[in-house]
């Protein structure tokens, strides 16, 4: 799934904890660090499979068994209209997007209308930098799990999000916007705020199964 690029920072969300987790502490290099975005747009090409022998965590059973977690781990109102995890790119020679297993669906809540974006991949790569104009904190959890809060807004959408860093080498971004797209139009609408909150989003990023390690058996 790509990203927009980031713009300033126009709110600070206040600091967040889990529900049901324990009290965060501070990230022992907070984010002081930032690096610049190229905003150079471009096409990547390659190919999507359940069976990429380099990414032997994925398969149809485990997108399955994300989808199932994902929507288990979602407020209780809220309706999507699908949320299917396809084959995972591979062959783009781009680290970020080759191994993700991405969906994505509209949703809708008590807080309105707009979507939901999920991306899981297994990393062995250093956590990057903070983003300028994007990252707007980072936490740490005692088991050692990373937690990151970013927002974006580009033109008339609002786009904010959950980035999870986890012990296992999980990495999984969970994110909602303002944006609603009528399948059968396909026409979008806005509303005021994304649908899903950042407490929402985390409890949806760290809950059981959404990660990227294979299904036992």
């Amino acid at each position: 799934m790509h990203r927009r690029v980031p713009a300033a920072l126009m709110v600070l969300l206040a600091p967040l904890t889990a529900a049901g987790c324990a009290e965060p502490v501070p990230v022992p290099l907070p984010c002081t660090e930032t690096i610049e975005v190229d905003d150079t747009p471009g096409w990547v090409r390659g190919s999507a499979t359940y069976e990429a022998p380099e990414f032997p965590w994925y398969s149809q059973q485990k997108a399955e068994t994300l989808r199932e977690a994902v929507l288990d781990a979602l407020p209780s109102r809220a309706e999507v209209d699908q949320l299917d995890f396809g084959g995972l790119p591979t062959g783009t020679g781009n680290s970020s997007i080759d191994g993700s297993a991405t969906a994505w669906s509209n949703v809708e809540t008590p807080r309105g209308v707009g979507s939901l974006i999920m991306s899981v991949q297994h990393s062995t790569e250093p956590i990057p930098p903070c983003t300028k104009g994007y990252t707007l904190r980072r936490e740490q959890w005692p088991d050692g799990t990373i937690v990151e809060h970013h927002r974006d807004e580009y033109g008339t959408v609002i786009d904010h999000g959950v980035t999870v860093y986890k012990p296992d080498g999980s990495r999984v971004t969970a994110r909602s916007t303002n944006q609603h797209t009528d399948q059968d139009t396909m026409t979008d609408t806005f509303a005021d705020q994304p649908a899903l909150s950042l407490d929402e989003l985390t409890r949806i990023a760290t809950a059981a199964g959404v990660d990227a390690q294979p299904v036992d058996g």
